[in-house]
């Protein structure tokens, strides 16, 4: 029996593209999704059906962070969250789908492995700059910066 999530290995090949497979993944979940690009990082955010917010109740905003060191599998940073959450991405969906509320935001973001670049130079303060702008700021933020496992 496999605690990994499916594909897991696949995701974690040093030569997979992790945003073209989680675009993949959770499309062949039937998840909808788009990329906000932000200079030069690409956050992937899953699209729910308008249906499934209702501005009575707050939003609640999932972050989690899908680049990686170069060259390496990123086995131990994020990518067993990214694949959990993405599969998270398809259960709320699927509820959206049947009409329920859920008022959930997911955002997969890049350009956190930057070294000694600096904050300013990180994609998540690109996108805070971004939600400020989109008047986003009675959200609930909850980040997964969760290690995944290797082999």
């Amino acid at each position: 029996m496999s605690f990994l999530p499916c594909k897991f290995e696949e995701y974690i090949s040093v030569e997979t593209n992790r945003l073209v497979f989680l675009q993949k993944y959770l499309s062949d979940l039937g998840v909808k999704t788009t990329i906000l690009q932000i200079s030069d990082k690409k956050h992937l955010f899953v699209v729910f059906p308008e249906s499934s917010y209702d501005e009575r109740f707050p939003v609640k905003t999932v972050i989690c962070h899908y680049d990686r060191v170069a060259n390496s599998p990123g086995a131990n940073d994020n990518s067993f969250a990214n694949l959990v959450i993405a599969d998270f991405a398809a259960k709320i969906n699927e509820m959206a789908l049947e009409g329920r509320i859920c008022n959930i935001r997911i955002c997969f973001t890049d350009g956190e492995e930057l070294g000694d670049e600096g904050v300013f130079c990180q994609g998540a303060y690109g996108l805070a700059n971004y939600f400020k702008k989109a008047n986003i700021k009675s959200d609930e933020f909850f980040v997964f910066d969760a290690c995944g496992r290797g082999d």
